[in-house]
């Protein structure tokens, strides 16, 4: 990172006919060359693989023939560089000045679909190879905040393709990961109601189940998280009914509802405990209406079971009060 910055800051400040190689530990010049011949020299170091001198002669266009023809592209095919390079917040600071530069880029779907490239990086864990000589860094340090930024941006742009869905697609992953539950499920829900047809769509109703499962464990308290759950697994029958993966989802608002009924089981447990059976048989008769289906129902049953027994042999009888 700190290389290709050099390398272009040297370029960029330089005033003379010749620029700064940076290569190591040394400097080397050679003179600047006509914008054709600047560009067929980065085509040849971009076929090499070696984006760092690409990037330069790309640069060179822009900031000293930003007159010639090839100004525009080499400013898009400078963004492929640091994309190459790694270095994503510059690519993406690129690709933005590139299209705000024009009215019709020529490469203005390729540059959409390279900013979703840089914001799935960034998803993923790859913020660059600056620092230190780290190549993969956590999300924490920011990345994830602007892949959020870059995925609303596609979404905004081109509202209705494809390239939206996957888009808000992984904002939804990404603000699973990071916790943000609400986020993440309207994000699903979007592309479902958005894009009903496309093959996202089914995935994002197998996204909203784990998620809603997830959060159900944290907030086992919230009966909103289980009736969303049960509504989301509805209508993935309805839209995809041949989808494999509706059994898992059934399995998860299973999940869900065995979770529910421990809930409600232990404060059953905890009645009992204090010695106020008629409390504890209230919640284990909920645990057996809500959630039946549930393992935790046929322990209620069996506690509601001794609880009778235990209350009945408690009640005096005639001889006893006599």
């Amino acid at each position: 990172m700190i290389r290709s910055f050099l390398l272009v800051t040297l370029l960029v400040a330089s005033t003379l006919s010749a620029e700064f190689l940076f290569d190591g530990p040394n400097l080397h010049y050679r003179t600047l060359k006509t914008a054709e011949e600047e560009f067929e020299l980065a085509k040849e170091s971009w076929k090499k693989g070696d984006f760092n001198a690409a990037l330069i002669s790309f640069e060179a266009i822009s900031q000293h023939y930003p007159r010639s023809t090839l100004a525009n592209e080499s400013s898009f095919r400078a963004a492929q560089c640091l994309y190459r390079m790694n270095e994503l917040e510059s690519a993406n600071e690129k690709i933005s000045i590139y299209l705000k530069s024009q009215s019709a880029p020529a490469h203005f779907k390729d540059a959409i679909v390279l900013k979703f490239q840089i914001a799935e990086k960034f998803r993923l864990g790859v913020a660059g190879k600056p620092i230190f000589g780290i190549r993969y860094l956590p999300k924490w340090l920011g990345g994830e905040l602007l892949a959020l930024e870059i995925y609303d941006e596609i979404s905004t742009i081109l509202p209705s393709d494809p390239i939206a869905a996957k888009a808000i697609y992984s904002k939804g992953l990404l603000l699973k990961e990071i916790g943000r539950w609400q986020e993440s499920t309207d994000a699903f829900q979007h592309v479902i109601r958005r894009f009903p047809k496309d093959a996202l769509a089914s995935d994002s109703y197998a996204m909203t189940s784990e998620v809603l499962r997830m959060q159900g464990e944290l907030e086992a308290q919230n009966p909103d998280i289980l009736g969303l759950a049960r509504v989301n697994l509805k209508r993935f029958e309805m839209d995809f009914p041949q989808d494999e993966r509706i059994a898992s989802v059934k399995k998860g608002v299973l999940e869900l509802e065995e979770t529910y009924a421990e809930a409600l089981f232990e404060t059953g447990m905890l009645y009992e405990r204090k010695g106020e059976p008629e409390a504890a048989q209230i919640y284990y008769k909920n645990t057996c209406f809500l959630f039946p289906e549930t393992k935790v129902a046929n322990l209620s049953q069996i506690r509601l079971k001794r609880l009778e027994k235990e209350i009945i042999a408690s009640v005096p009888t005639e001889k006893t009060q006599e």
